[in-house]
């Protein structure tokens, strides 16, 4: 096992061992405890409890001999909510804690059956609407953070039905956020590393999809200049004692960018996804369609395109006609601002709208 899975996974069960304590352990006690304090009898509240447990198990069943699709959803969920909302989970369970003690502090009442009741409501009631809160902001607010938008990605991806998703990557170049992450390394990334698993998820489901799958990019030609452009621009924003020099920086971006694009594609033996070069006067809003799920992606901070002094920047012999250039005062890595939404009818507009500009290039 590489050592890096070690350490990832050291970190992981150090970062949700706190989490589960607060959300399951907590409230099972105060459950316990009420009900040995309070002097319960065992009656029908057991088969309340049996009751709930069967409905739930008869449901799951029915679903997973019926209706596997909704099975599938169910795990996607659940997986979201316990991988991306343990801060939520940390927070509310902290947040009931605090208030289900400051109860015990300040309530006098005898009947300890009614005060661990009304502890256990205030530390369900308080979990709830933190994950509910996080929730809304999950739907509504823009993601703002590259590896958080890689793991949605690569979540979609993988969910990617054979027969009938649709998968539109619309980039300056498909290794996305590989150059925020390779810069601030200073060396290689390692293969588990959220670049490389985005990777393969993008080759596996180009595989799957076949000619559904169409990547939308800036000219191969135009990588290097590009992230030459890019790197240059990030390096001048750095105080000289904190530059690191790192020549190879560039050159591993472009051939990532490359490595990515020959993945998707395959080979002339296996044909995979389709690739369409749009020069960057022309280029689409930058975007990600998987399925009918909708990545809207706005970058602020690239390189501007310009072609040279009355020429165009069409190519000539294989050759631009034009440099990129660093907008003044941009010295830091671009600001990304991703909208996510699940809505078939919008997925199928742009796609329509994509597939014309990919008749018309081509």
């Amino acid at each position: 096992m590489p050592t890096t899975f070690k350490r990832n996974s050291w970190k992981g069960f150090l970062h949700f061992l706190p989490a589960f304590v607060v959300a399951f352990v907590v409230p099972l006690t105060l459950l316990i405890v009420g009900y040995r304090r309070g002097g319960l009898s065992i009656t029908w509240q057991w088969w309340l409890l049996g009751g709930g447990f069967g409905v739930i198990a008869w449901r799951l069943l029915t679903v997973w001999l019926r209706d596997r699709d909704e099975l599938l959803d169910l795990r996607s969920e659940c997986k979201f909510m316990f991988v991306h909302a343990t801060t939520a989970w940390s927070v509310g369970g902290g947040l009931a804690c605090i208030l289900t003690g400051g109860y015990f502090l300040f309530t006098s009442n005898n009947n300890f059956y009614e005060r661990y009741e009304g502890a256990l409501g205030i530390y369900v009631s308080v979990i709830g609407a933190t994950l509910a809160i996080h929730a809304f902001y999950r739907h509504t607010a823009p993601i703002m953070d590259m590896d958080v938008l890689l793991r949605r990605l690569i979540d979609d991806l993988k969910e990617a039905e054979k027969d009938e998703s649709r998968l539109w990557i619309v980039y300056p170049a498909l290794n996305l956020g590989y150059y925020r992450n390779r810069e601030q390394l200073c060396a290689e990334l390692p293969d588990d590393h959220i670049c490389k698993l985005f990777k393969k998820a993008l080759q596996d489901c180009a595989q799957k999809l076949g000619p559904r799958a169409v990547a939308i990019t800036f000219p191969k030609e135009l990588y290097q200049p590009l992230f030459a452009c890019y790197d240059k621009m990030i390096r001048q924003g750095k105080k000289a004692s904190a530059a690191i020099t790192d020549p190879n920086c560039v050159s591993d971006c472009v051939q990532e960018a490359m490595s990515c694009l020959s993945r998707f594609v395959g080979s002339d033996i296996e044909k995979f996804g389709r690739y369409c070069p749009v020069l960057p006067r022309e280029f689409p809003q930058q975007m990600v369609i998987v399925g009918d799920t909708v990545y809207s992606i706005m970058s602020y901070g690239l390189p501007v395109y310009k072609p040279n002094s009355e020429r165009t920047d069409e190519p000539t012999n294989g050759e631009f006609h034009g440099t990129f250039h660093a907008i003044e005062g941009e010295h830091r890595p671009v600001l990304l601002l991703a909208y996510r939404r699940v809505d078939a009818t919008l997925a199928e507009s742009v796609s329509e709208h994509l597939q014309r500009l990919v008749d018309d290039v081509q």
